[in-house]
């Protein structure tokens, strides 16, 4: 059974591999032939901004090791392949696969936890994978029918969702909101700071003041418990 289940995880950690490289090399060829073939290329500045915008925001998830060790030992080997390569692993593949696995006692072996994590998995990819078919295909026909003036409303979509999202962190922690909004609007109108850096910029110097006043104000705090005393 040992010689076995090493076999199994074996293939398991070869094909999980082979299979992200693959990945790796799909995407970045196809950049690569749009940009350089097909002549595509949007420039280096607008790549570099869109890349700090997305680092500023995510980039601390691409050196969050602990995350992916639990993923490992929660779902499994497998599962965590099939999830890193499908993507919205917290959101959607971690949840599928705890659902597949709730079902066995938790005596049950490792290897048949992991299959059925594995199961939960994919069979979220499948109904993901179906739904965003479905969304596409009428979302296009929908389109076609909508006047242009709701078309052109599209367009904020995006600046009101992240709205939405700042004034749902404002409602939980005002002083947050109250030392990010006016460093936001600063810096996009100070024209010394170049666009693509801005993003990055703001949010450095909104983490570092709201640092400085929380050690502000816990030094304030230990000063008045030892006056007290």
């Amino acid at each position: 059974m040992e010689i076995e289940r090493r076999d199994y995880y074996g293939h398991v950690h070869f094909l999980g591999r082979l299979s992200i490289c693959l990945e790796m090399i799909f995407l970045v060829g196809i950049a690569l032939y749009l940009s350089f073939v097909k002549g595509y290329h949007p420039g280096w500045d607008k790549i570099s901004i869109a890349f700090l915008g997305v680092a500023a925001m995510v980039g601390h998830v691409w050196f969050n090791i602990t995350d992916y060790i639990t993923y490992v030992l929660v779902m499994g080997p497998a599962a965590t392949y099939l999830s890193s390569i499908t993507g919205d692993i917290k959101n959607m593949r971690l949840p599928s696969a705890m659902a597949a696995v709730s079902s066995v006692d938790e005596e049950a072996k490792e290897g048949k936890r992991d299959i059925l994590a594995t199961c939960g998995v994919l069979v979220s990819v499948i109904l993901n994978l179906i739904l965003s078919i479905i969304l596409v295909i009428f979302g296009s026909l929908i389109l076609k029918w909508v006047p242009q003036e709701l078309k052109a409303g599209l367009d904020a979509f995006v600046p009101a969702l992240f709205g939405a999202v700042f004034a749902q962190l404002a409602a939980s922690n005002w002083r947050i909101a109250a030392i990010a909004l006016p460093i936001c609007v600063a810096i996009y109108y100070v024209p010394f700071v170049p666009d693509m850096i801005k993003t990055l910029v703001a949010i450095l110097l909104t983490v570092f003041l709201h640092v400085l006043l929380y050690k502000l104000k816990r030094n304030e705090a230990i000063n008045e418990e030892k006056e007290s005393n």
